[in-house]
């Protein structure tokens, strides 16, 4: 069944939203810190990218999820003016879930 407001406009899942938010999160933890592990992605168009850095990570994915896609464009404006902080924003994302 399909949550619709009068304006035929959907509603998001919240518990969705949020499995999709700890989905990105995990992608970059384990690359947080001085002792962080490169994450290897296969890219859709078929290249590996291996990787530690949030920003390239992220916009290698095809995110189809709107609150996803909501989450990567902060992080790639964040990226923009500081040049970084990409796994700062997904812990403070994570912050604001507890």
């Amino acid at each position: 069944m399909e949550n619709t407001t009068g304006t035929g406009l959907k509603l998001l899942d919240f518990s969705k939203s949020l499995q999709v938010s700890k989905s990105l999160e995990s992608l970059v933890s384990r690359g947080f810190g001085p002792q962080g592990l490169q994450t290897l992605l296969a890219t859709s168009t078929g290249q590996v990218l291996i990787s530690n850095n949030g920003a390239t990570i992220f916009n290698a994915l095809n995110i189809g999820h709107p609150v996803g896609r909501l989450i990567v464009k902060a992080i790639d404006k964040m990226t923009q003016y500081t040049g970084d902080g990409t796994c700062f924003k997904m812990f403070q994302d994570m912050q604001f879930r507890q």
